[in-house]
């Protein structure tokens, strides 16, 4: 039994040879154009195409969600041809631990190959069916991109001509994605295993004349197979020549002979030396076959250097900030930051002129390396999930990140990244009916200004004008806008699809900004000091539900109006709602309550003049009263939150309390509670 395969074909021959599940299984191995010896990335790719078992499950999650799948029962559902459109790029073999335990290098290297004698080559042009058209200008710049500290080097081996890329480059493209595995896989037979191996190269083309699109062209990918199988064409002149029945005659003779015995050897034909470091020769089948050294043994060699560093620690993290997707918060066409699979994030800015630079993210700061270019970069250790507010630190000089958008947080616009929650996407978009953001601008006769609140409207209100709707008023936290629930904290999306599964009622929500004090004047009072939040309710209950009950199709009753918010926008919520019970049923606070960041003890007869005291009473009016933090938030939320649950049991009122695992004082935790929360308002209003 001999295997035989060509491109994949010969790709998955390899992967026979290093299966243990194929152990016995045949007794010779053919191999065109294929093998696979380069280390697994995730993104594949030419040479390196081998991909490791949980990348490949990410994508396939991430595919499902494309296609609206939420099983594998639901994608067989799925129409083929909406499958076949939501697939991008190739499919490549997968380390899967069982049917390919590892890397087949590595499996060579440890003898748990099957050994087999082994019959393998290449075409002397593979580079022409895998190499677009390009200048000389864009061959450098994407082998300095790709290959880094071995490209000089590939550059010499591999030139490029002055105004065109000739076959000497091209074959770059060859030997990355089959010289260098066909080489190294002759080589690994010979010096470990105790079989032989076949090494031949393809060199049979026709002469193109000089003024042809294929002049300087060698053999393409492919070409190889009518020879194989007696089935010469001639290729692009359509008249084969007598060369060519000679070399087709060879190559089926060889092929069969080594089906037959393991040596492609045989009577009366040119002798076809095994091949070996110590005898390097080839079998070229280019006019007549006849033996020949190695092509290109300096690039292959600089090839080997460079696949042996992508195996090493270092170069298996660069592989991983190669292959990592740029931060969904970036702006358009940045391609760094990068957010990478264990939720480290690697950064790169270009400042040739400074002399040091770091970035400040999570309340850490990281020191970035100058590279030769001028190009600074760090990849931090993993991050935790969610988004976080960040800056760069360029010679003492704070700044954003320009491949960032900004967010309005920390009390000025910043830069921010989205660290994607593994399995988790209630707060990303989908492909299900969206509401609206809409901005509605008004003049505040209290405070003498203009002001501004974001407005979501639940999907299809716009419809339906005779539908009316419940509403949420849902507050930022300190140094945070009026912008944060839906920029930072896609509320909008997670309605969105609450809704859509039918675990929310449709709803409005209003978040408006949370500052607010009265004209001073020219001798006046300086504005209102830090936690005097008396002109914002006034501005709600004299100016922003008014104005929202007029301007939108509310149901304007205490049982269709709740009020939240987060850390400060939680002490403001629950301070006005409770203050005002003939307004709201339903109030929660998201990391934060009345009581501020103060762990005293409370007493319910006594506190906030004595709103909780009558524990029964509050109990008949509140519908929900509802409180969430996180676990790894600091000790005084802990502490102040504490003290308040304590003050709410004592008085025997009724709360549902949420904790969110391993989430800080941070929109992850916040976008958590507002999951959590929403589900539970306004089900049973008007019952």
């Amino acid at each position: 039994m001999t295997i035989f395969g060509e491109s994949a074909g010969g790709i998955a021959v390899s992967q026979l040879c290093a299966s243990p599940l194929a152990k016995g299984l045949f007794e010779g191995a053919i191999s065109e154009s294929g093998g696979s010896f380069g280390s697994a990335r995730s993104g594949g790719g030419p040479g390196e195409n081998m991909r490791l078992l949980a990348d490949a499950e990410r994508s396939g999650a991430e595919f499902t969600k494309t296609v609206g799948a939420a099983s594998i029962a639901d994608l067989r559902k799925v129409p083929p041809e909406q499958l076949l459109a939501a697939t991008h790029g190739l499919f490549w073999s997968i380390i899967d631990g069982w049917v390919i335990p590892s890397d087949q290098y590595s499996i060579y290297e440890n003898k748990q190959f099957n050994d087999t004698p082994i019959l393998v080559g290449y075409n002397s042009d593979e580079g022409a069916s895998f190499s677009r058209d390009r200048s000389p200008k864009d061959y450098i710049d994407g082998v300095r991109r790709r290959y880094g500290p071995f490209a000089d080097s590939l550059l010499k081996a591999y030139p490029t001509g002055e105004t065109s890329v000739p076959k000497t480059a091209r074959d770059l493209s060859r030997d990355t994605a089959f010289g260098w595995h066909t080489w190294t896989w002759a080589r690994k037979e010979t010096n470990l295993g105790k079989n032989k191996a076949y090494y031949y190269y393809f060199d049979q083309h026709p002469d193109y004349p000089a003024d042809s699109p294929q002049a300087g062209h060698g053999s393409p990918h492919g070409m190889e197979v009518e020879y194989v199988f007696g089935h010469v064409t001639g290729g692009p002149t359509g008249k084969p020549s007598a060369s060519d029945f000679v070399i087709s005659d060879a190559m089926a003779t060889y092929w069969t002979n080594f089906a037959k015995y393991g040596d492609p050897n045989g009577k009366g034909m040119p002798k076809w030396p095994a091949f070996s470091d110590q005898d390097p020769e080839l079998m070229y089948f280019s006019g007549t076959a006849h033996t020949g050294p190695v092509p290109n043994e300096e690039g292959l060699k600089t090839l080997d250097a460079y696949f042996a560093w992508r195996r090493s620690p270092e170069g298996v993290r660069a592989s991983a900030v190669e292959d990592a997707k740029p931060a969904t918060t970036n702006v358009m066409g940045a391609t760094y930051p990068r957010v990478l699979p264990d939720q480290s994030v690697a950064f790169q800015f270009k400042a040739p002129s400074a002399q040091s630079l770091d970035v400040d993210i999570t309340g850490k700061k990281f020191p970035m390396t100058r590279g030769a270019d001028g190009v600074w970069s760090v990849t931090t250790p993993p991050l935790v999930a969610g988004f976080h507010y960040y800056a760069l630190d360029a010679d003492g000089v704070r700044m954003n990140d320009p491949g960032s958008h900004t967010y309005f947080g920390t009390g000025v616009d910043a830069s921010g990244i989205e660290v994607p929650e593994d399995g988790v996407d209630y707060y990303l978009q989908k492909d299900v009916p969206h509401g609206d953001v809409r901005i509605r601008i008004y003049h505040s006769a209290i405070t003498g200004q203009g002001r501004r609140c974001f407005v979501y409207t639940p999907p299809g209100y716009d419809e339906n004008p005779s539908l009316r709707y419940p509403v949420l008023y849902l507050q930022h936290g300190s140094g945070e806008d009026e912008t944060g629930w839906i920029f930072q904290g896609h509320a909008n999306l997670i309605l969105d699809n609450l809704i859509a599964e039918k675990k929310a009622v449709p709803m409005i929500i209003v978040m408006d900004n949370g500052y607010a004090s009265r004209p001073a004047g020219p001798f006046g009072p300086p504005s209102a000091a830090p936690g005097d939040f008396s002109t914002f309710e006034e501005v709600m209950i004299k100016e922003v539900i008014p104005m929202i009950d007029s301007s939108f199709r509310t149901i304007p009753d205490r049982d269709h109006r709740a009020m939240a918010g987060l850390s400060m926008g939680a002490n403001q919520a629950l301070h006005l709602a409770t203050g005002h019970l003939d307004t709201f049923a339903y109030m929660a606070g998201f990391s934060g309550t009345m009581n501020g960041l103060s762990a005293d003890a409370l007493d319910p007869a006594t506190a906030f003049n004595g709103r909780f005291k009558d524990g029964e009473g509050f109990n008949q009016q509140v519908k929900l009263l509802w409180l969430g933090m996180g676990t790894e938030e600091p000790d005084f939320f802990h502490g102040s939150i504490g003290a308040f649950r304590t003050m709410l049991d004592k008085a025997g009122i009724k709360y549902v309390y949420f904790s969110s695992p391993g989430t800080a004082h941070e929109w992850l935790t916040w976008r958590r509670d507002l999951h959590e929360f929403a589900p539970m308002l306004f089900q049973t209003a008007g019952k």
